[in-house]
């Protein structure tokens, strides 16, 4: 079985960076990609709408294994969610914006200030329009709206079924509860 292993770092500014490693990862046709997401884990909405785009679209009989080494924002969960096996740094967490709060927000003053206001019909960010995207790909797996707003323990992704847990690591995460 041949075997390519990835770290992503979340906290990495350049995205060619970014895409130039997934993409040699995703070249290599290996039988297993495992990734490991270390960092302060947050991105852009769109380097994750990237990343998610050449992720999904792997060669089948790849087996993608990802283990989040950090806690992770917003969309940076996706890349977790999309794994075929899911591991987590014990006590991480994710941290949530709402989908239906961005949209609501009042995004005038942040326009006047990009001196964008009147000169662009859509007044939506674009953050704001690829986070939602993000957020509908993430309700396939939970539900966002009901853990934003709040630093969600990535534990409780075993609830609804998304974690991977050899008998070694199950005993080591009932050592820290």
């Amino acid at each position: 079985m041949k075997i390519y292993r990835l770290v992503l770092n979340l906290a990495e500014d350049g995205v060619k960076e970014l895409y130039d490693n997934v993409l040699k990862a995703l070249e290599e046709q290996s039988d297993r990609l495992e990734i490991d997401l270390i960092g302060l884990g947050h991105q852009k909405p769109n380097t994750i709408l990237m990343i998610w785009d050449m992720l999904v679209k792997r060669d089948p009989k790849t087996i993608l294994s990802v283990h989040a080494r950090t806690s992770l924002f917003d969309g940076c969960l996706l890349l977790l969610l999309i794994a075929d096996e899911r591991r987590i740094r014990p006590k991480s967490w994710v941290q949530l914006d709402s989908p239906t709060k961005l949209k609501e927000t009042d995004w005038a003053e942040l326009e006047d200030k990009a001196t964008r206001r009147g000169k662009n019909l859509i007044h939506e960010p674009t953050f704001v329009t690829d986070y939602c995207q993000i957020a509908d790909l993430m309700n396939e797996y939970l539900p966002v709206e009901k853990i934003s707003g709040q630093r969600w323990p990535l534990e409780n992704l075993s609830e609804y079924g998304l974690l991977l847990y050899s008998q070694a690591e199950k005993a080591v995460q009932e050592c820290f509860k």
